[in-house]
């Protein structure tokens, strides 16, 4: 008899200990998905918060916000090889 009673306290043991670690392991990769989500966050703020915003008022009131870089709101819209004049002759 006693040897039933050890058998089914170290069967429930054994399960409990079983649990523990399942909900260990999936306590765990619920705290690296909420850190990854908190990562994610964080760095869009950083990013809005970095990019220079420019306002201008459109038609009937509208606003336009600007979100690019300041590089990307200075970078020329001509290739290095292209000019901003353009040799022509007049035909008569």
């Amino acid at each position: 008899m006693e040897f039933i009673f050890k058998s089914i306290g170290i069967g429930l043991l054994s399960v409990l200990v079983i649990l523990l670690v399942v909900f260990l392991l999936v306590f765990r990769r619920i705290i690296k998905s909420v850190r990854l989500a908190m990562r994610t966050f964080n760095n869009a703020t950083t990013t809005n918060t970095n990019a220079q915003s420019a306002q201008r008022a459109g038609k009937e009131g509208e606003v336009i916000i600007d979100h690019r870089t300041s590089e990307r709101i200075n970078q020329k819209i001509f290739e290095q090889n292209e000019g901003e004049y353009v040799d022509f002759t007049e035909e008569k």
